[in-house]
């Protein structure tokens, strides 16, 4: 089997997963959520909403230096700049299953759909479009994009669990299914594109 399909049954096989546990979950929480909730939950107004902000600056920030590193090692076609485009879309369209499941989130804050974790779909995005276009100047870039994002995603998933605003399943399904739909979508579409 050719390596494009491999990814895009890996991506497809992320992104039911994400599914399937949305479904057989609706509304039920999970032990290891209930144990977080009652030992872990911490309501520091400003620590964790900070490091949520600086994740996702940083990933933003990740992804404007590699498109002017790309820009300006090899030029960027409006074509490729595009697909690039599109790519961090699809992944943020991930935030729209919110509507699908409806799923509560933790009982401390309001009543609102946590399933998956916003906030999560949207650093797990940018890191997938920034390792997209760091794979397009070279493995070490590549490797780069893919430390700094991880680290990104895991600090912001960290602190939207912590402060309860989402259950573990929440973010751990953002990220999965952002990740899922970002190899689909980068396999589809042929990225990283040629510069």
């Amino acid at each position: 089997m050719p390596p494009q399909h491999w990814k895009l049954l890996a991506g497809l096989a992320c992104v039911a997963v994400a599914g399937v546990a949305g479904w057989l979950l609706q509304d039920v929480v999970p032990p290891v959520d209930l144990w977080i909730a009652t030992r872990l939950y911490d309501p520091s107004p400003a620590i964790y909403p900070a490091i949520g902000g600086l994740g996702t600056l940083v990933a933003l920030g990740l992804v404007l230096l590699l498109l002017a590193v790309v820009w300006r090692r090899h030029g960027l076609r409006p074509g490729a700049l595009l697909r690039y485009a599109a790519l961090l879309a699809c992944c943020l369209a991930t935030a729209l299953l919110q509507v699908v499941f409806q799923r509560p989130g933790p009982p401390q804050h309001e009543p609102d759909w946590t399933y998956p974790s916003g906030h999560v779909v949207v650093i797990t995005a940018l890191a997938v479009t920034a390792v997209a276009i760091a794979s397009s100047v070279s493995v070490r870039w590549a490797g780069i994009a893919t430390a700094v994002g991880v680290i990104a995603i895991l600090l912001v998933s960290v602190s939207r669990v912590v402060v309860a605003q989402h259950w573990l399943v929440d973010v751990v399904a953002a990220a999965l299914a952002t990740v899922g739909v970002g190899v689909v979508a980068a396999t589809v579409m042929r990225l990283p594109a040629k510069a």
